[in-house]
């Protein structure tokens, strides 16, 4: 697949360098090609809208495709949605399969077509990380693993003592947790 050849050619740039910052990994990815580079869009919060609204309101969970087959939701495998024709999603199984097509057109209860939805923004401001995560991560410039001209990137982050962690466990604390139970 094309995507699998793009992370590798990251990944392989990516050895060839040290990331210091977020944003030094849009120079990472734009250089992992050097011929045609890959084209990098940077994404601001703002930029990030809420469809979960949308979708409860205007949008139902079609059962069949717009040949009456079944949909089988959990081995759908890919999705396209196109610009061109914004009330209709294709989907695919299989990789090599020809596009299935289910129609998601905006309707109301009584089947009238909705007037155009205005989309909310996901968020308001930038996103802050855990209080303990900014104590780490400055932690880490004061040891001077982080150069010094990066530190007032992070000591710049929002930070909420109520904000958690969201990421799973490491491995690493997988298997102590494993290694207690036996």
């Amino acid at each position: 697949m094309e995507c699998d050849s793009m992370h590798s050619a990251i990944e392989f740039a990516k050895k060839k360098t040290e990331i210091f910052v977020p944003q030094q990994w849009a120079t990472v990815m734009r250089m992992a090609r050097r011929k045609d580079p890959y084209m990098i869009v940077p994404l601001k919060y703002g930029d990030i809208y809420d469809f979960k609204d949308l979708s409860k309101k205007n949008m139902k969970f079609r059962k069949e495709d717009v040949n009456g087959k079944k949909i089988k939701w959990l081995k759908i495998r890919w999705l396209r949605y196109t610009k061109e024709n914004p009330d209709c999603i294709l989907f695919k199984y299989k990789m090599d399969d020809e596009f299935r097509e289910m129609k998601v057109s905006l309707t109301s209860t009584r089947g009238r077509s909705t007037e155009e939805y205005q989309l909310i923004k996901k968020y308001t401001s930038q996103q802050s990380i855990s209080a303990a995560k900014k104590k780490d991560l400055v932690g880490l410039c004061k040891k001077g693993i982080i150069p010094s001209e990066y530190h007032e990137y992070y000591k710049s982050l929002p930070a909420n003592i109520n904000v958690k962690d969201t990421l799973a466990e490491t491995d690493v604390e997988e298997e102590k947790n494993d290694s207690y139970q036996d």
